[in-house]
């Protein structure tokens, strides 16, 4: 398990979430799962043993952030380079206009909102990246901005979905923090915590399993950042 080699020292419970990540890690990083041009097969029907493609950016971003964090925390490069064929297989599906980089497939097919903002993270999280691919998260960064107010509220698109606010918020706003730590001037830290305080008002107990966590996540990066516990 990488750097998990003196496994039988550490606390009962955290070998329990170690052998259960690294399971679960060793399932989403087989040839079968992921294949070779980056993209993960995200159904199976286990009796039939067949599996059908899918193409939301989303859930593939969330594959790619996956193996990136595991890259990090194992030490192995293997995920990281996982991860990468997966970004780089998203990237394909973006356009720049004016320093401005998100998804190609309109709103009605995968929130561009919400992959913009998983592939920017699953980016950040590398544990090592280049110039290019910096440039090109804080460019799906930028995107992200543009539709977040300087009083922390939040203006989605048209053509977006209704929910989107609750759907996408948390993570929107982890990612502007992990690409603010890179580039200050893309939104300020005042910013990020009147979103996150609205946010926890707006949605307390309403509001989707993945969106509270990576409200969470979001939380717990700008008290790091700032000391402020009210953000938790």
């Amino acid at each position: 398990m990488g750097r998990f080699k003196k496994i039988n020292d550490l606390p009962e419970e955290t070998k329990v979430l170690i052998f259960g990540f690294h399971r679960g890690l060793a399932w989403l990083g087989r040839d079968e799962i992921h294949q070779p041009s980056g993209r993960f097969i995200t159904n199976l029907n286990p009796d039939l043993w067949e599996y059908s493609q899918d193409e939301n950016l989303i859930r593939q971003g969330t594959g790619a952030i996956a193996l990136a964090r595991c890259a990090r925390l194992t030490g192995e490069e293997k995920y990281a380079v996982r991860a990468a064929q997966t970004i780089l297989s998203i990237l394909a599906e973006t356009q720049l206009n004016d320093g401005v980089r998100s998804t190609t497939p309109s709103n009605l097919v995968c929130s561009k909102f919400g992959a913009s903002a998983t592939l920017a993270i699953a980016i950040l999280e590398l544990p090592r990246i280049d110039e290019i691919r910096q440039k090109n998260a804080l460019e799906l960064c930028a995107f992200l901005a543009k539709h977040l107010k300087a009083d922390g509220e939040w203006a989605f698109p048209e053509d977006a979905a209704s929910d989107s606010e609750k759907q996408y918020a948390g993570l929107g706003l982890y990612a502007l923090m992990l690409g603010a730590s890179r580039s200050p001037s893309l939104v300020s830290t005042e910013t990020l915590q009147k979103a996150i305080a609205i946010q926890k008002k707006k949605f307390k107990g309403d509001a989707p399993l993945s969106s509270i966590a990576w409200l969470a996540t979001a939380s717990t990066e700008i008290f790091a950042r700032t000391k402020d516990k009210t953000a938790c």
